[in-house]
Order: C-alpha cells, then sequence, then structure tokens
C-alpha cells in the first residue's frame, strides 16, 4: 500500500533502520494540478540533482536533474508541451517500509519549469532541468508577473481579499494565476490595509505579496503540497507551540558529523522599526536581544545594531513591536547554524522544531529549528541540515 504524508510507527520505525532507500517521484501536471500528465521518476539520472528547501520569505523550494532524453520525449518543445514554458510537476520522497509492503511518501513541492537544456554529445541525449516551486511565477524567476501599469490596494480592503484577487488574475490563455486554495491564517482573517499600498509599473507581484504578508507579521510561502500559505511570524515568536518533528538522538547513527557555524558578519541583536507617518502618527518600537542564554545577547557582546527600518505597514504600537520582535528573530536564526548530514528523513521541512541530544554539545532533547534542507536525488541520499538552536534566540519573555 502506499502513503502519502502519513507519519505513524511503521514509517518512524522504517526511518530508523540499518537500511534505507530513498525513493523518489516526479510527476508532470497540467496548470490545475488536478491531472497528472506523465510520471518522469524512472527517467531522472541518479545522482545528477538535488531539492533545496530554505526558510524564507516567497521561494523557498528549488530543484535541479536531468533527464535520459534518448527518444528526445523530454526535448523542450512547444508542440509536446512536455518540457516547456509554465510545465508544472510534484515531487515526492518516499521510503519503503520495514517489511517492503508499503511505501510513505511525502510531498515535496509542486514546481514550475525555469530552464531547460538539451544536450546531445554522441550518443547521450540529456536534458537538465531547473525549477522553483510556484512562488516563482511572481518574481523574476519566471519574469512574467511584472506590472505593466500602476497597482494600488486602497485603504480599508481585506488583505485576505487582496491576495485572493492576486491569485486569481487571468493570464490571458483560459487560465488564472492559481487554481488551488490558499492556506490562510484565521487570525488574520479581517485585517484590511491600513493605508494605501501603491505598486510601480515594472514592480514584480512577488514584492506585492510579499509586502501584504509583512503587514500581517506573517511568512508567505508555497507549502509542500502546493498551497500558497500565510503563515504568522509573531503569534508564536518563541516557537515555543511548535510540536517536534522528529527526536535526533545520543545513540543512533542518524547524525554522522556536527559542524558548528558562526556568521559574526550577520550578527544582530537590536532592531529599530519606524512607522512612515501612518494617519499622522509615527509608531516605533525597538527590538532586543537580551536573552542571558544567547552568546550573541547585548550583555555579552555589546550592542549590534541593524540599519533602522521604515515602514509604511508599522500602523499601531503594537504592530510596531510584532514586526521588530519578528524581525530580530529571523536575523537571529541566521547568525550561529548547526549543520549535519543525516540519514534520508523525508518529512522533514524548515521553519520546524526538532530536538537533538550530543555530548560533545552537551545537548539533551534541546530545541531547533530547521533552517535549510538539501536533498540530493539518488540512491544513497543523505540530508544536509541547517539548523539554529532555540534557545539561543531571542526570548522576550525572558525580559524583566
Amino acid at each position: 500500500m502506499e502513503y502519502i504524508d502519513v507519519y505513524n510507527t511503521e514509517y518512524i520505525d522504517s526511518i530508523e533502520s540499518s537500511t534505507i532507500r530513498p525513493l523518489f517521484k516526479v510527476e508532470i501536471v497540467d496548470w490545475t494540478e488536478r491531472n497528472v500528465i506523465s510520471d518522469i521518476s524512472d527517467d531522472i539520472i541518479q545522482d545528477s540533482g538535488s531539492i533545496m528547501n530554505n526558510y524564507q520569505q516567497g521561494v523557498r523550494r528549488s530543484i535541479s536533474f536531468q533527464l535520459i532524453n534518448i527518444e528526445g520525449k523530454y526535448t523542450p518543445s512547444s508542440d509536446t508541451g512536455t518540457l516547456y514554458f509554465g510545465t508544472k510537476f510534484k515531487i515526492y520522497m518516499g521510503i519503503r517500509s520495514l517489511n517492503k509492503e508499503d511505501i510513505y511518501w511525502f510531498t515535496g513541492g509542486v514546481f514550475i519549469i525555469t530552464n531547460a537544456t538539451n544536450l546531445v554529445k554522441g550518443s547521450n541525449k540529456i536534458v537538465t532541468v531547473s525549477a522553483v516551486d510556484k512562488f516563482g511565477i511572481f518574481g523574476s524567476e519566471l519574469g512574467n508577473s511584472q506590472l505593466s501599469s500602476e497597482y494600488q490596494i486602497l485603504s480599508g480592503t481585506n488583505i485576505y481579499d487582496a491576495i485572493r484577487d492576486i491569485l486569481q488574475i487571468d493570464m490571458q490563455n483560459g487560465n488564472i494565476v492559481d487554481y488551488i486554495d490558499p492556506i490562510l491564517d484565521p487570525n488574520y482573517k479581517d485585517e484590511v490595509m491600513p493605508y494605501t499600498l501603491i505598486k510601480n509599473k515594472g514592480t514584480f507581484l512577488s514584492d506585492l505579496l510579499i509586502s501584504l504578508a509583512n503587514i500581517l507579521g506573517c511568512d508567505i510561502f508555497y507549502d509542500s503540497d502546493g498551497h500558497l500559505t500565510i503563515e504568522s511570524g509573531t503569534e508564536d515568536i518563541t516557537y515555543s507551540q511548535k510540536g517536534v518533528i522528529y527526536n535526533f538522538l545520543v545513540d543512533t547513527n542518524e547524525i554522522l558529523e556536527y559542524s558548528l557555524d558562526y556568521d559574526y558578519s550577520k550578527v544582530v541583536n537590536s532592531i529599530t522599526v519606524v512607522g512612515t507617518n501612518v494617519n499622522d502618527k509615527i509608531y516605533t518600537y525597538t527590538a532586543q536581544n537580551n536573552n542571558l542564554l544567547s552568546p550573541t545577547r547585548i550583555g555579552y557582546i555589546g550592542m549590534r545594531e541593524a540599519e533602522t527600518v521604515e515602514s509604511a505597514m508599522v500602523s499601531s504600537s503594537q504592530r510596531a513591536e510584532e514586526y521588530a520582535k519578528y524581525l530580530l528573530n529571523k536575523e537571529s536564526i541566521m547568525q550561529t547554524l548547526l549543520k549535519f548530514p543525516t540519514t534520508f528523513i523525508p518529512h522533514l521541512d524548515v521553519n520546524r522544531v526538532i530536538t537533538i541530544s550530543n555530548e560533545d554539545y552537551e545537548f539533551f532533547e534541546e530545541r531547533f529549528i530547521i533552517q535549510e534542507i538539501t536533498t540530493p536525488i539518488g540512491n544513497g541520499s543523505q540530508l544536509k541540515i541547517s539548523c539554529s538552536n532555540i534557545s539561543e534566540l531571542p526570548y522576550y519573555e525572558l525580559e524583566g
């Protein structure tokens, strides 16, 4: 039996076994994503590419791989439509269960091709494919969503209605931008524009969408199943409410080696946000890292202040505080990264919590937030993970 996005005891036992054979499935889908056009998995050249997943606004996932093209069926062409402008495909990553009777698949993203290169060298015929997740349709990655005229979202407009309107834009080819329903945090369903947002001709729609998310203090991205997602970045800023998606234990072979990367050039422990005269008022807030457990706290290394952020989205004292803390948290995640290769664990995702136990670093079920995952596409695939220690982030509830 085959399962999709199912997490149970059999799956856990299987990924913790001594022998794991990664499985990858790639299905080309139509623009609506309701119909599978073809399964190209068997023609992917092993170890020819990888999937990158990075915690950031907008495009998070990218992929590259090579296809065997002996019969020419993957030669980029508008006639076949197999690999051409606007081609979408869905990725599944999985493992076979210990009893070898079941397969556990996990969705790895819906992608749109950005580049396809056809190489013919003697008898070798190969197509190299590069793609990004669906957020690329709005930005420079695909280059077809620049505004042809000034775009306005009026003050008082419901923000979620504005986002849905963008997804419903007519592409002039019989399709709209996105047929898949977005997943929007219900806590912000009644939020309206605090001012009239104006984007000039030549601006990408991605800038517009990210501006709307920033007004809410939210992350915006496409999830692993292809839904545009708005997720609060301020409601659980300490990650205390996020459940643990995997425990890396001391006495296992899951973590093969560690490296701790300190990027001193990125160290910031203070950020000031200033509103730009919204409704004749200017709101400001300075977020600071005074967490006694943080090695980059102000009391230990001194003030490392980021450039002041001016934003019209800061429309109240509360929004100024939330946005400043949100920005400082995102900066802090990037400053100290624990990096390690591990066995193939297909359900992991960025901005999710794992725990690590390791005697060398004196970790005992220490909580980490995943920043980046690299997944090579091959039979011997090992994940490469970058993550940050949650206890070292600015814990605002510790402020006295």
